[in-house]
């Protein structure tokens, strides 16, 4: 029974799903060759297209055999409601995530990514979006028609935006690569498990006021699970700190280096986002064949009533170059942390996190096919009037972002399930190859700091 509901509304939707599929390629083609010149404004254009076709086809899915209506024959004919359920999973997992799979597995081999790199991305990508079409199909179980899954969509988005502004970023994200994934995956279980949840309550109980009831509140605990995610990202960040504090640099808090801004010009400043304080970085420096990068460092305070007051930890990135002394500064955007804590005494913990990465040099001619570089992936590099433009395509995971001449490396964080990423970057010059550098982390290294009296007005 489940194949006979699936050939009927494959018979039914076949234009449809036709579309979708169409869409979702051409969107992975402009990804995979776009240039600088045109792949940034034709992806801006064709990327909503697959969203909006994928979710026009889900409510249709749904829809056909409605779950809301009294007058459907399904309810009548001897159907088991399961067996409707895993045909509508398995004509998703087909017509909308199946088109998406192959052109990964596809365009990663004739491109020539190793089938051991592309074959687990292009898996991780087509099980994220079907937890992603979940949603849609949560949605179609508790409408009658399109539009009212449409205005349906627009109230659970204006819930959850609510909802966040309501509750307010409480925790802060973790900066350390190695639970970032958490976020992510914490995000995906709560919309899946969600999304599973009004699925299976309409196509086996129908009522339908109460998944829409329910839907809001899923909707709501999605956005609380989220922030879950992060700090328990944030706080096995700090366990980690804790635990594996590096002994090969040390860091040392020099007040007697004064402030960075002269009393002169400190008087007339009614309010700063921004505290400097004197620090020395020492034990760890970059070689001709070693870099070392500032991957965070973070400052937190806490008064005697026991609350921490948190500042703003944005990443820094240093490369070849031996660190030393240094005002290190963090920001405090929140103007009620100076009028609430400023004058006020507490101690201060500092964690900083340096990576250790080794470079390496590949170089590009300019006009000839993409070449693969190591750590990068697939790139060119292009002549331009007065300048080059190199482009580069990498597969699964990202790696560092090459350093362009004197560019200092930055970390890519992959987005969820993508598989193909695209970067560029532009030099100077007429030159016939481009020299590209990498770095590979080596190791991380952290380290923490505390401050037994700290004050924010005297390091402002």
């Amino acid at each position: 029974m489940i194949l006979r509901i699936f050939k009927k509304d494959l018979q039914l939707l076949w234009k449809t799903a036709l579309a979708v599929a169409l869409s979702q390629w051409v969107v992975i083609a402009c990804v995979v060759w776009q240039t600088d010149a045109t792949g940034p404004l034709l992806l801006s254009v064709a990327s909503p297209v697959p969203f909006m076709a994928a979710f026009y086809l889900l409510v249709a899915l749904v829809h056909s055999d409605n779950v809301t209506s009294d007058r459907q024959d399904w309810l009548i004919r001897p159907i088991p409601r399961w067996h409707l359920l895993a045909a509508k999973l398995l004509f998703t997992a087909v017509a909308v995530v199946g088109p998406v799979l192959v052109a990964d597995l596809l365009f990663g081999v004739a491109l020539g990514f190793s089938t051991g790199v592309i074959v687990p991305a292009a898996f991780l990508h087509a099980t994220i979006l079907f937890c992603m079409a979940l949603p849609v199909l949560g949605i179609a179980t508790f409408t009658a028609n399109l539009g009212e899954a449409v205005v349906a969509g627009i109230l659970m988005l204006t819930a959850v935006l609510l909802a966040q502004t309501l509750i307010g970023d409480t925790t802060s994200m973790p900066h350390s690569v190695h639970y970032f994934w958490l976020i992510g995956f914490g995000l995906l279980a709560a919309v899946f498990l969600a999304s599973a949840a009004i699925v299976t309550f309409q196509y086996f109980l129908r009522r339908t006021v109460w998944a829409r009831a329910m839907a809001v509140t899923l909707a709501v605990l999605c956005v609380l699970s989220t922030n879950g995610s992060i700090a328990a990202a944030s706080k096995l960040e700090r366990q980690r700190l804790d635990r594996e504090s590096s002994k090969q640099f040390r860091v040392t808090f020099v007040p007697e280096r004064g402030n960075f801004r002269p009393e002169s010009l400190r008087k007339y400043d009614n309010y700063s986002s921004a505290v400097h304080v004197p620090v020395s970085i020492e034990g760890l420096s970059g070689s001709q064949d070693f870099a070392v990068a500032v991957n965070y460092i973070r400052l937190r305070i806490q008064y005697p009533s026991g609350e921490w007051v948190e500042s703003e930890a944005t990443p820094v990135f240093v490369a070849n170059t031996t660190l030393g002394f240094r005002y290190q500064t963090f920001f405090f955007e929140k103007k009620s942390v100076w009028q609430d804590y400023g004058a006020l005494e507490g101690r201060a913990v500092i964690d900083f996190s340096l990576l250790r990465l080794r470079p390496r040099t590949a170089e590009i001619a300019v006009g000839q096919p993409r070449r693969q570089i190591e750590d990068l992936g697939l790139c060119d590099a292009v002549a331009r009037q007065g300048y080059r433009s190199v482009h580069c395509l990498s597969a699964g995971r990202s790696q560092f972002a090459p350093g362009l001449r004197s560019r200092s490396p930055g970390y890519l964080e992959p987005l969820p399930g993508e598989v193909f990423r695209f970067m560029s970057g532009d030099i100077a010059g007429e030159m016939d190859a481009v020299h590209m550098t990498t770095y590979k982390l080596e190791s991380e290294h952290t380290v923490r700091l505390e401050i037994p009296k700290f004050r924010i007005n005297d390091w402002r």
